[in-house]
């Protein structure tokens, strides 16, 4: 079920899409590194495709670290807390994480470094709507707790204890779901791909009134803000608020007790056409933490 920014029309659109994405095949590429025809270079890297549409890419990775870094910036996990005081970076462990799309798992492998650098047992969910993404995201847990059984070998109780799992879902039906359960999570990270045009810049909030139900008294919520209205974008204006000026900016800020915002420097190669807007690279992308969830 889609948010509030979706009309009923536009709602029975999204849905027909989302049938389709669950079984769409996927296309990794590999690309080399090059000059773009304004001199710039850009690095080797890979794309995920899927449905033809360009979904993510490597060139996000200073956008994926600053967005993980920030949301998990200044906590606290505290075995002796009983309560959680109003505003503060403490709080009870296990550490409860969400992430809304897996996509190259990028994002993930950052929120992993920061699971095991706090050192106190945590769980890791991951919602991904694509049947083939969410096969190489278990593939990737897999993995990944082999290396953690592995590194913890031969030690009695020692940490990381991260519990994971996939759920292979669309994000706002999930979302739907953790309410009817009663789960909480301390940090929901949401970096979903828009499946319709009515949705983009906001299909990570769109359904925000819910997804905040599923966050702690002191959670947090980091999201991929991009807003390329195309009735008001200005490439000039966006390079100089550095992509932090769209028209969600003050919508997320009624829904927050405290919201950071960075800009943060990306080089997107010229034929990822996802990260440029009328021919326009997109050079800087918003990463933007929510904390402390309020309700009317």
């Amino acid at each position: 079920m889609a948010g509030e920014f979706l009309s009923n029309t536009e709602k029975l659109q999204r849905a027909s899409k989302v049938e389709a994405w669950k079984k769409e095949p996927i296309h990794v590429i590999d690309y080399p590194s090059g000059v773009a025809q304004d001199g710039r270079r850009y690095p080797e890297g890979r794309r995920l495709i899927i449905s033809g549409e360009q979904v993510m890419d490597t060139c996000e990775i200073p956008w994926c670290k600053t967005a993980v870094d920030d949301v998990f910036q200044g906590i606290r996990l505290d075995p002796s807390l009983h309560d959680e005081n109003e505003h503060s970076n403490s709080l009870k462990p296990p550490l409860r994480v969400l992430e809304r799309g897996h996509g190259l798992g990028i994002s993930g492998r950052f929120i992993i470094q920061k699971l095991i650098s706090l050192g106190y047992p945590s769980t890791y969910t991951v919602v991904e709507l694509n049947h083939m993404v969410a096969n190489s995201a278990r593939n990737w847990k897999e993995s990944l707790e082999h290396g953690l059984q592995s590194l913890a070998y031969g030690l009695v109780d020692t940490l990381p204890q991260i519990h994971m799992q996939v759920i292979e879902k669309d994000a706002y039906e999930a979302t739907e779901d953790f309410i009817k359960n009663g789960d909480k999570f301390d940090i929901i990270f949401s970096d979903t791909y828009p499946l319709t045009e009515a949705e983009s810049g906001a299909n990570d909030i769109g359904d925000i009134d819910r997804l905040k139900k599923c966050l702690s008294p002191n959670g947090r919520l980091a999201y991929f803000g991009l807003d390329l209205d195309s009735s008001h974008f200005d490439s000039d204006t966006y390079e100089r608020t550095g992509g932090i000026s769209g028209s969600y900016k003050m919508f997320i800020e009624n829904h927050f007790n405290q919201t950071r915002r960075h800009s943060v420097a990306v080089n997107p190669p010229p034929d990822y056409l996802y990260l440029h807007k009328d021919g326009i690279p997109i050079r800087r992308l918003p990463a933007i933490t929510c904390i402390g969830p309020t309700f009317d």
